[in-house]
C-alpha cells in the first residue's frame, strides 16, 4: 500500500535535516497513529507521502508507484483521502452538498455515481439538516464533518489525515474513529493519522512516534506497556476513556517523554 525507504528531507536553503533515514511500510487494512511533539515534522511527512514535497533522499512508493517525475499524481490522489489540519482552509464552495460534489466532479465520476456517494456520506455524517447551508456560517465541527464526508465520498484506498478530529466534539470523535476503522476493514483500505489524544491512539494497529527526525514504530500494546490498567481495557472503549478521565492520564506528551528517555 505505502512504503517509505531511507527517507530524508530538508527544506530548500536549510542545512537542518528535519527527517532522517525514515523507513516504514503500511499494509492493507492497517491503521497507523502518528504522534510527536509540535514541530517535529508530522505535517511535512504527510506532504511527502502525498507527493506535494520532494524528498531530499530516499524513495516513497504508493500503490506500487514510485514518486518520480513520471508518476501521474492525479491518478494517485484519486485513491488518497487527505485531510489538512485546518479544515476551514479546505472549503471552496457555497454549500455542504456542493463541497462533497466538487471532490467527486474533480475526478470525473458519473452523475449517478456522484449522487449515490453524496447521499451515502451525508447520511453517515448526519449532514441532512445542513446540506444546503453555506459552510462559512457553520461551526468548526460541522465544517470538519463536511470535509471528512467529501473524503469518504471518494472511497479512497489510503487515508492521510492530519489531526482530523481536532474540532469534533466527544461524540463525533468516537463516531469518526469507528467509521474509519469499519471502512478500512470492509474496503481493505489503510489510514495514517496524527492525533494528540490517547483515546484515539487506541484505534490504531501500530503507533509511530516521530522524534528527532526519526520514526519509532510500536504495536499498540507495546506502546502502552507501562500502563497495564489501560491494556486490560483496550477492547472496551467506554471503560478505557472513563479510566483516562478519572485518572487524568496518561497524556501522549508524557508517553513520548518516557520513550525519549529510553
Amino acid at each position: 500500500m505505502l512504503k517509505v525507504e531511507n527517507l530524508e528531507f530538508s527544506y530548500e536553503g536549510s542545512k537542518y535535516v528535519l527527517l532522517k533515514n525514515i523507513n516504514f511500510e503500511i499494509a492493507k487494512n492497517e491503521l497507523i497513529a502518528l504522534i510527536g511533539k509540535s514541530g517535529c515534522g508530522k505535517t511535512t511527512l504527510f506532504k511527502l507521502l502525498l507527493g506535494v514535497l520532494n524528498q531530499s533522499k530516499g524513495k516513497i512508493s504508493v500503490f506500487n508507484k514510485i514518486y518520480n517525475d513520471d508518476v501521474n499524481l492525479r491518478e494517485v490522489w484519486k485513491r488518497i483521502g487527505y485531510f489538512h489540519q485546518e479544515p476551514l482552509s479546505q472549503i471552496i464552495t457555497n454549500s455542504v452538498e456542493d463541497e462533497i460534489r466538487f471532490a467527486l466532479e474533480n475526478f470525473d465520476f458519473s452523475e449517478d455515481e456522484i449522487k449515490r456517494r453524496i447521499d451515502y456520506v451525508i447520511k453517515i455524517f448526519e449532514l441532512e439538516d445542513i446540506k444546503e447551508m453555506v459552510p462559512s456560517i457553520l461551526s468548526a465541527g460541522e465544517v470538519t464533518r463536511t470535509i471528512l464526508a467529501s473524503i469518504f465520498a471518494l472511497e479512497p484506498d489510503l487515508f492521510i489525515l492530519d489531526e482530523p478530529t481536532s474540532y469534533l466534539d466527544y461524540y463525533w470523535k468516537e463516531r469518526f474513529m469507528k467509521l474509519l476503522k469499519e471502512y478500512c476493514s470492509e474496503k481493505k483500505a489503510s489510514a495514517i493519522y496524527t492525533t494528540e489524544f490517547i483515546d484515539e491512539v487506541i484505534w490504531a494497529d501500530r503507533v509511530f512516534v516521530l522524534h528527532a527526525g526519526k520514526i519509532i514504530d510500536f504495536v499498540k500494546k507495546d506502546f502502552l506497556r507501562d500502563y497495564s490498567p489501560l491494556l486490560n481495557l483496550l477492547d472496551d472503549y467506554s471503560k478505557f476513556t472513563d479510566y483516562i478521565d478519572k485518572k487524568n492520564l496518561p497524556s501522549i506528551e508524557r508517553i513520548i517523554e518516557e520513550i525519549i528517555k529510553e
